[in-house]
């Protein structure tokens, strides 16, 4: 490197970070120094390829000129990349140049957790909020078979609707840069017991004891044991004090997560992320936490989870849309009879699709879809699998047995469509680009969720936590949707499975062209000021005669979450991924994610209270 550089050993001061001038690195342009961390400067630059502000972190040349910390550097930084979760900080390159050892990535404006924890404490349902984002980020982490090893407060990045990224990940830690008697820090505090003992790894338990020491932090307005050396926090966990004991004055619930989360030895800690947001999940809406229960064995991986569940995207409501939502329930009483449900004296199918107007066309190379689907020119016979059947106002329909319970089914016509949504629609997420679908087949599509009552009729075990016979089935995990598919279908031998995610998106639609919100009056949501999920059918149906689409359960999708193709596709069906695809958003959801386009992801192996399915069924030839 040309440039002479010249800087304080931390363990003899604090670090200094080089001049945003004296740093060259290909490829990018470094504006400004944004601030300096225990290894890394962080500046404001430009990614000039393709103009795009980042932020780029340089490896502090003390450590830098140690060839193994280097190598242990890169190779964490990279490892990093593999993680892709909304709630975590992406990072778009890591390497070396003209000496100069970086990372670069999103550059994210706002705050963080620690401009928020010492200033008074936090409202409870805010923190916890706040802290389940948190986890829910750190179950992508260790899914990818990772640890953070380093939440702090000022890890956790905050926009002003309170949406989280967790930076920092893939950075070494290096927590012994400072003497035994200096002040404990927030890195210092945030580590668990183990972590003070000699040659002691990261594991996934000292993330989530991190989350807890977070938590307890925002919800006492100040870091706990703050003030202390570095010294006297290792005697007071060898004396087996732990943070619980901090927890005065709170709920008793919050206290049993505190104590799971923050125990002293790893084995009596959540053994995975996602039972921790869980049980801060259910605390948000008022529910006993089911795994902070002294008879539930943790038993915790010290490795990484790899099979951790992730949460679907989605975020508690805001305080600006439960306002919002008490002034419109005040008038429902006065709009509820403009949705009651068309004459069912007409045997006419709705259209499907309508024309799709040409202003609507997203700049693709593609033939104009089909103006319209005709409706059959004749009633079909039943399908093999078919108790009864017929036509009515919403088209085709037909009834599966399946025990004592009925499933009645729409038949979907085959079409084209736009699928994801415009620019200009409020909500709108990155992965709903829109793009040209064909639907080459017609197929069944059940007209509510699954109830209840049909696993009742089977004699399946019903998870729900929402317990009642019309509700639809809740606390499914896809990987228990297969096992449930093949009970029906070996009960009534109907080809029963998922709907792909292009199917779904079609039949919500209903033919639908223009940028859409979901009405409160038409979808059960965190705008409808629910505890739970509501019967079946229990709203006008759409169209197409379909329940539910908005709201109530968010409904798992065959496929697999991936980014979209942009040119035109015929039969969608993404494979291979991580996630799997939800849809429909839930009735604790912002109407946002109710949305027809909108996009949520989780692990298959992810089973909570806002997770259903709704039944489709291949087009057959008659019998």
């Amino acid at each position: 490197m040309s440039r002479t550089r010249s800087f304080l050993n931390p363990r003899s001061g604090k670090p200094t970070a080089p001049l945003a001038q004296d740093i060259a690195i290909d490829g990018y342009r470094i504006d400004s120094l944004i601030g300096v961390g225990p290894l890394t400067g962080v500046y404001r630059g430009v990614l000039e390829s393709h103009q795009q502000v980042v932020a780029v972190k340089v490896l502090l040349p003390h450590l830098a000129a140690s060839e193994a910390f280097v190598q242990r550097f890169l190779q964490a930084t990279s490892s990093a990349r593999r993680v892709t979760h909304e709630r975590v900080l992406p990072c778009y390159d890591v390497g070396q140049s003209n000496g100069w050892v970086y990372m670069a990535c999103e550059l994210v404006e706002g705050r963080t957790l620690a401009d928020l924890a010492g200033s008074s404490s936090m409202d409870s349902v805010r923190a916890l909020h706040i802290v389940g984002q948190v986890a829910a980020g750190m179950e992508a982490i260790h899914a990818a078979g990772l640890v953070h090893g380093n939440l702090r407060p000022s890890n956790v990045l905050l926009d002003d609707e309170d949406r989280v990224r967790l930076a920092d990940l893939g950075l070494p830690v290096l927590h012994d840069t400072e003497p035994p008697g200096a002040p404990a820090g927030q890195a210092q505090i945030c580590l668990p017991p183990e972590a003070f003992r000699p040659g002691a790894v990261p594991s996934a338990g000292w993330d989530i004891y991190a989350l807890g020491v977070i938590l307890l932090g925002l919800l006492r307005g100040d870091a706990p044991w703050a003030g202390t050396t570095r010294q006297a926090l290792a005697d007071m966990h060898s004396a087996g004090r732990t943070l619980a004991d901090e927890a005065g004055g709170l709920d008793s619930d919050v206290r049993s997560v505190l104590r799971r989360a923050t125990a002293a030895k790893p084995e009596e800690r959540y053994r995975q992320a996602s039972q921790l947001r869980e049980d801060l999940e259910r605390l948000q809406y008022g529910f006993a936490p089911i795994h902070a229960r002294a008879d539930q064995p943790m038993a915790i991986d010290q490795r990484p989870a790899e099979t951790d569940p992730a949460r679907v995207t989605a975020g508690v409501p805001s305080r600006r849309l439960i306002i919002a939502a008490v002034t419109v329930l005040a008038i429902l009483s006065t709009v509820a009879a403009a949705f009651a449900l068309a004459p069912s004296g007409s045997s006419a199918r709705p259209k499907q699709p309508e024309a799709i107007p040409p202003t609507a066309a997203p700049p693709v190379a593609a033939a104009a879809p089909p103006e319209k689907i005709q409706a059959p020119k004749r009633v079909p016979d039943l399908p093999s699998w078919a108790s009864s059947g017929g036509n009515d106002t919403w088209g085709r329909w037909c009834d599966l047995r399946i025990g004592a319970a009925v499933q009645r089914f729409r038949l979907i016509m085959g079409g084209s469509f736009w699928m994801g949504s415009p620019v200009e629609e409020d909500g709108r997420s990155a992965d709903e680009e829109r793009h040209l679908v064909t639907i080459s087949r017609d197929y069944w599509l059940a007209d509510s969720e699954l109830r209840q009552s049909t696993l009742a009729a089977l004699g399946i075990e019903d998870p729900s936590h929402f317990r009642d016979p019309s509700k639809p089935v809740d606390s499914l995990s896809w990987n228990r949707v297969q096992d449930v598919l093949a009970s029906i279908g070996g009960s009534t031998g109907a080809p029963v499975r998922l709907p792909t995610e292009a199917e779904w998106e079609y039949a919500c639609k209903a033919g639908a062209t223009a940028a859409g919100s979901v009405d409160i009056a038409t979808a059960w949501t965190a705008a409808s000021l629910n505890t739970g999920t509501q019967p079946c059918a229990s709203l006008p149906p759409n169209a197409w005669g379909l329940f539910d689409m908005h709201g109530n359960v968010a409904e798992w999708v065959e496929d697999a979450y991936g980014r979209y193709r942009r040119e035109p596709v015929t039969d969608p069906l993404a494979t291979g991924g991580v996630y799997r695809v939800v849809r429909g958003g839930a009735w604790n959801m912002d109407p946002r994610e109710a949305r027809a386009g909108a996009r949520g992801k989780a692990l298959p192996t992810t089973a909570f209270f806002h997770l259903g399915l709704r039944l489709a069924i291949s087009g057959q030839e008659p019998r």
